[in-house]
C-alpha cells in the first residue's frame, strides 16, 4: 500500500518533471503514469510499473538533468522500501 510519503515523493516528482518537459521530452510516459498514480493515490496498483519506468527515465536523463534523476531515484527507494 502506498504510504503519505510515497504520495507526497510522486506530487512533487510530478511538479519536477513538468518544469523539465522541455529539455527532457522523453520523460513524458513518465508523467503520464505518475498522472494516472496521482488521479488516484490510494489504488496500489496503479505504482505496478512506476518503479521500472523510472529507473529508464532516470538512466536517460541524470546527466542533463541530475536533481531529476535524483527525485525519481528517492521515489524508488520509497517504493522499495514499501514493498510496492
Amino acid at each position: 500500500m502506498p504510504t503519505p510519503e510515497i504520495i507526497e515523493r510522486v506530487r512533487l516528482l510530478r511538479t519536477q518533471l513538468a518544469e523539465a518537459k522541455s529539455t527532457a521530452p522523453e520523460v513524458d510516459p513518465v508523467a503520464s503514469h505518475i498522472d494516472s498514480v496521482l488521479a488516484d493515490p490510494a489504488h496500489a496498483p496503479h505504482y505496478q510499473g512506476l518503479s521500472e519506468r523510472l529507473r529508464a527515465a532516470s538512466a536517460s536523463i541524470e546527466t542533463r538533468h541530475p536533481q531529476l534523476a535524483a527525485s525519481m531515484n528517492a521515489v524508488i527507494n520509497a517504493l522499495g522500501a514499501a514493498g510496492v
